[in-house]
């Protein structure tokens, strides 16, 4: 018996994610229809799978400068574009950490990842998430001085955006 209230509590939450997620395309594509890279944001973001991988680069003097409490709401899902764009003020043996983790329909905010990517940073494949949403990152990997991903350096930490 608890098995098939779990099951019907469960469709009927992927039921409410799924409607909210489908009033958010709508509401974009009534606020953002007319621009002229809005089709291919709004196709991109239909098509995607959850939960998706996401990624965001920090700038660190130290790993354990990282404040879990506030991960950030700018992330992407294009590894390749988790780079650090801002240094700390009093930082200067800086590194760029990427943080790695997944990312649920529910907890994007869908309205800002729009225009984020339609305002001139499409570049960015910006995936915008809601403040305070937990987070949960699978590894945090520091970045070589020649680009590539290095060695992981944490793993499973619990956060919020």
């Amino acid at each position: 018996m608890k098995t098939i209230y779990r099951n019907n509590v469960i469709a009927a939450l992927r039921s409410v994610v799924a409607s909210t997620f489908e009033e958010s395309l709508r509401s974009a594509k009534e606020q953002y229809g007319d621009h002229k890279d809005f089709a291919k944001w709004y196709e991109k973001y239909k098509a995607m799978e959850f939960p998706v991988e996401i990624y965001r680069g920090l700038c660190l003097d130290n790993i354990h400068d990282l404040d879990e409490n506030n991960l950030g709401v700018h992330w992407t899902d294009n590894p390749e574009q988790a780079d650090c764009v801002v240094i700390p003020d009093g930082i200067e043996d800086w590194a760029v950490y990427v943080l790695i983790a997944q990312a649920e329909q529910d907890t994007v905010d869908w309205e800002a990842t729009f225009k984020n990517n339609l305002s001139g940073f499409a570049y960015e494949d910006e995936i915008t998430l809601l403040p305070n949403t937990p987070i949960k990152v699978a590894e945090i990997k520091k970045v070589k001085p020649n680009g590539e991903w290095g060695q992981v350096v944490a793993r499973s930490i619990k956060g919020k955006a």
